[in-house]
């Protein structure tokens, strides 16, 4: 292997730790609004790097809820949203 393959591995891994750490960020400033069962398969998402899917059952889940997500929140979605070339507007249309 090249060192050039060598960095996008890197890359890759350090954007998978910063997406965990952002989601894990998220799920605190609104923590008090999932069942188990969610904050569960959030978590097999995020195990499975399928980061996207993690993002849009959080704003499923605050919108099944009716919780209208405070303005930090709102923000990480966003930031969220554009490290995955996600719609923002369409996560948080979601999110409430």
């Amino acid at each position: 292997m090249t060192g050039r393959t060598d960095g996008r591995m890197e890359d890759l891994q350090t954007l998978w730790g910063d997406l965990e750490t952002r989601i894990g960020h998220l799920l605190l400033l609104t923590r008090k609004s999932y069942t188990d069962q969610e904050l569960g398969d959030v978590r097999t998402f995020v195990d499975a790097r399928e980061y996207g899917l993690a993002l849009e059952l959080i704003c499923c889940a605050l919108a099944e809820k009716t919780i209208k997500p405070g303005p930090e929140a709102r923000t990480e979605i966003k930031q969220l949203a554009a490290l995955m070339e996600l719609d923002p507007k369409k996560l948080l249309s979601q999110a409430g």
